[in-house]
């Protein structure tokens, strides 16, 4: 099935931090699929969405966690937040057996770090899949 013409978003909010760990990598690789990323592209997706949650909870604002993922072809784009001030730093270096997986897995590029009034940081990526 054809993306529309214009962006596909899912937004996600967890009260909880550690449901994110169960449910975003799912979310984002179905929203993957979607967007015809390659398998190899899909299984960074997972890897991405699966170090973001489990290392949010330090960097977190506050108790609850909102996600949007936004699709178009082979575009994925996640908003993260909100975040402590410098949380999104220390998310893209977070690491995971010892590589810094977030920050590899993405374009520096298309990293951005955003923020609104009193909301704390939003962490913005996208991965593209050229394939």
């Amino acid at each position: 099935m054809e993306l529309p013409d214009r962006p596909v978003t899912a937004r996600l909010s967890f009260a909880r931090v550690g449901l994110a760990r169960e449910i975003l990598p799912r979310v984002a690789c179905a929203l993957a699929a979607r967007a015809h990323f390659s398998a190899d592209r899909v299984s960074d997706v997972q890897l991405l969405t699966d170090a973001i949650s489990a290392n949010i909870a330090e960097h977190s604002r506050a108790l609850r966690v909102e996600i949007a993922i936004t699709v178009r072809r082979r575009c994925l784009e996640l908003q993260v937040g909100p975040l402590v001030a410098g949380g999104s730093a220390q998310l893209l270096s977070a690491s995971s057996d010892g590589l810094p997986l977030i920050g590899l897995l993405v374009d520096h590029s298309a990293c951005a770090t955003l923020s609104g009034p009193g909301d704390g940081e939003r962490l913005a990526l996208q991965l593209l899949d050229a394939t």
